[in-house]
């Protein structure tokens, strides 16, 4: 399929995703040269095929920016094909995967975010019922801008998925699924609203509130979960708003839960905005300092303009597991792009580093493929960073993380990746193999970097190739 023309103006370049009923490519537009996703059904089934032309054609007639824009449709070697519009970014499992927990003012602003696209596809007369952190994806930007994706149209049951789709006649993961849902009854806009509050749930706390075991499956008939309690000292505890918001979006009765996505985006958004920290979000030791741009340490969060306003947690409060390289200084130091550290200590490169030296450490590994399909496995790996840091993977064994530097001391840096090479060789065998480079201060790893449509940087290059030697 690679390199192929489909629909005649799509040209096929690289395989993002492979899921029980079809597989996901990054294609570019002939003619306009821009990224687009294409979705192809493996089996010429016509009873899926309608299906999924059904469901491409009402996708199609709903037009907003937090939902994934429909912009093709076709059929290619009797295969159905949905073309949908690129989005450059990770999605929320993606995110959880590399840092396990978020704060909540700010994955409550993200799934304001999805709410508004919710109530645009409520409105359609669609439910979606497989709302879940890897059918929301987060496209990169100042704001971030989320958007809802997935419709039913190409399930994932690939080996590996954090949790699979059930078959039968239930639709939907049932860890994230309503009461009502799971119990096979007839659903409504509430069972959406039940899984986006389960996702929130499982950000901040870093668990899900009921897994997807008979037994707590069961509960969740019955019970309402108890407000998520952050496992890190650095994350904010929920405040009474936040908790109450969460709970009246989880109630297991339908009648009795909030089922309204207009109504629920405005509590979880008077949550963020009545939300008084102290202080700015308290890093974990030896992680660095956190860019912002709302002044001093003391802030009060923006209050939004109205209820849908545009204005974002995350201008106040970032994320603090989001790495913004620091701004590049008038004069940048150079030549630090040289400085390797790699394991063994045999290979080390030793020069000296200019001491004005500020950009991130970036560290690639290659890994037995089961360390990045293995859901456990890839918290065992988050937890190895600190918040700041961010992961990516590439292929099926390599893993690349930036991690920012308080400091210009090389040694510290070089026992880091030494300490990170025991700890991976302890765990994976001593196949791994793992290198790290100093960056300069205007790095930058971009998701387009990583899906091929976008240069990949110098240093993610040399350091890849070290690996390959």
């Amino acid at each position: 399929m690679l390199g192929k023309l489909i629909l005649g103006r799509y040209r096929v370049q690289y395989k993002l995703g492979e899921g029980g009923m079809g597989e996901v490519f990054l294609a570019r537009h002939t003619m306009l040269s821009m990224p687009v996703v294409a979705k192809i059904v493996r089996e010429p089934n016509p009873a899926l095929l309608q299906r999924f032309e059904r469901e491409a054609m009402t996708m199609a007639r709903v037009q907003h920016v937090n939902v994934v824009r429909v912009l093709d449709f076709g059929v290619h070697d009797n295969l159905p094909v949905l073309v949908m519009e690129y989005i450059s970014g990770e999605s929320v499992a993606e995110r959880l995967g590399s840092v396990r927990v978020l704060p909540w003012p700010y994955i409550f602003e993200i799934c304001a975010q999805v709410l508004d696209g919710l109530a645009a596809v409520h409105a359609a007369g669609i439910i979606h019922r497989d709302v879940k952190p890897e059918n929301i994806m987060i496209a990169a930007g100042r704001p971030e801008i989320a958007k809802l994706l997935d419709f039913g149209i190409v399930r994932d049951n690939a080996a590996g998925q954090r949790r699979l789709t059930a078959t039968g006649l239930t639709i939907g993961t049932p860890a994230y699924m309503a009461p009502e849902q799971l119990a096979g009854l007839a659903v409504g806009p509430a069972a959406d609203i039940y899984a986006l509050a389960t996702t929130i749930w499982e950000a901040i706390a870093g668990d899900l509130p009921f897994d997807a075991g008979v037994q707590d499956l069961s509960l969740k008939l019955t019970t309402t979960p108890p407000p998520p309690v952050p496992p890190a000292p650095h994350l904010p505890p929920l405040s009474q708003a936040a908790a109450d918001a969460l709970s009246s979006m989880l109630a297991p009765v339908v009648e009795q839960r909030a089922s309204d996505p207009a109504t629920c985006s405005d509590m979880l958004r008077r949550a963020v905005a009545d939300f008084r920290p102290s202080t700015g979000p308290t890093p974990r030791p030896n992680a660095a300092p956190v860019e912002t741009s709302a002044g001093p340490p003391e802030f009060t969060p923006p209050r939004p303009t109205g209820p849908r306003s545009s204005r974002r947690w995350e201008s106040a409060f970032r994320d603090p597991t989001i790495v913004r390289p620091p701004r590049s200084p008038a004069n940048p130091p150079v030549g630090n792009a040289n400085i390797d550290v790699d394991a063994p200590s045999d290979s080390l490169a030793r020069p000296s580093m200019p001491s004005t030296a500020v950009g991130p450490l970036v560290v690639a590994a290659r890994l037995p493929a089961r360390a990045l399909k293995d859901a456990a496995e890839r918290r065992w790996l988050a937890s190895l960073f600190g918040p700041a840091a961010r992961s990516f993977t590439l292929g099926d064994g390599f893993l690349i993380v930036v991690e920012p530097r308080q400091t210009s001391d090389d040694s510290r840096d070089r026992q880091r990746v030494h300490t990170l090479a025991r700890q991976l060789r302890e765990r994976f065998g001593e196949s791994v193999r793992i290198a790290g480079r100093h960056a300069s201060s205007s790095f930058s790893l971009t998701p387009a970097a990583l899906t091929g449509a976008g240069p990949m940087p110098s240093v993610v290059q040399s350091l890849l190739a070290r690996l390959a030697e």
